[in-house]
């Protein structure tokens, strides 16, 4: 992995457990706050970061491709990705954890390059 994933992944792998925290917090007023919640973060958090660690290997990999081959290589990644998500979502909801927990930190990787983005050009 290159110098510049490895940092974004760093970024990325420090700010998804604050935003797990953080619903984790607003699950408690609603008396979701629990063991099975907890665990279903945990595995989301994970989940999204391991997510964003195999797009920023495909994405190294493409660059070095003819634009053709990207285009392939990166719809192939994007398949198996979004069908590892998809087991891992039907999975764990048949292990009994928590629907909520395990999808919305999927999109937490998404936010906090969002919000770097956000505060560093303000």
């Amino acid at each position: 992995m290159t110098q510049p994933v490895q940092e974004e992944v760093r970024r990325v792998s420090k700010g998804v457990p604050v935003l797990a925290a953080v619903l984790l917090l607003g699950c408690w007023p609603f008396g979701q706050l629990n063991v099975p919640m907890a665990l279903a973060a945990l595995a989301g958090t994970v989940m999204g970061v391991l997510n964003f660690i195999l797009l920023g290997l495909a994405v190294e990999r493409a660059i070095e491709m003819e634009p053709d081959a990207a285009k392939r290589k990166m719809t192939r990644s994007y398949l198996l990705r979004m069908g590892l998500l998809g087991l891992f979502l039907v999975t764990g909801n048949r292990a009994g954890l928590p629907l909520l927990g395990l999808a919305v930190p999927l999109i937490f990787p998404r936010l906090v390059i969002l919000a770097k983005s956000i505060f560093r050009k303000g």
